[in-house]
């Protein structure tokens, strides 16, 4: 599957229009990703912009090619999982707030032995970071 948009000029005004009435900032985000793709930048350097991830991009193109600017601009998808660390959000905000502590791995194995829960460092991370959870860094 290509990664690369290549707008006609129709489309591109269609965009254009969508974002000057869009009021989501995560939709907004999604149509100014199309337009820089469309102008070439290179994932990497939209993810950075944009402060989201490449994997981001790639799902907002894969999105793009299979439905436009339609699909695009819908953010609740049928098909989506239920992230299961939903569950234990609360929990994990007031455990480093109390707790404070000072590593991911700390949360893990917290995780693992009050709510008998296992997940791999990176999803906690992730999701720790889409969710302003932040570990605060103790000075010793």
């Amino acid at each position: 599957m290509s990664y690369k948009i290549k707008l006609l000029a129709v489309e591109l005004s269609e965009l254009k229009a969508k974002q000057q009435t869009e009021k989501s900032v995560k939709i907004f985000q999604r149509l100014q990703c199309i337009l820089m793709v469309d102008q070439g930048l290179k994932k990497k350097n939209i993810a950075d912009f944009l402060d989201v991830t490449t994997n981001t991009i790639t799902t907002w193109i894969k999105i793009y090619n299979q439905g436009g600017l339609n699909l695009l601009t819908q953010l609740h998808y049928d098909d989506r999982r239920q992230i299961q660390l939903d569950i234990y959000k609360d929990a994990i905000k007031e455990y480093v707030k109390t707790e404070l502590p000072s590593t991911i791995a700390q949360i893990l194995n917290w995780l693992e032995e009050e709510h008998l829960f296992i997940t791999e460092h990176s999803w906690l991370y992730r999701y720790m970071k889409k969710n302003s959870i932040f570990l605060i860094k103790r000075r010793d």
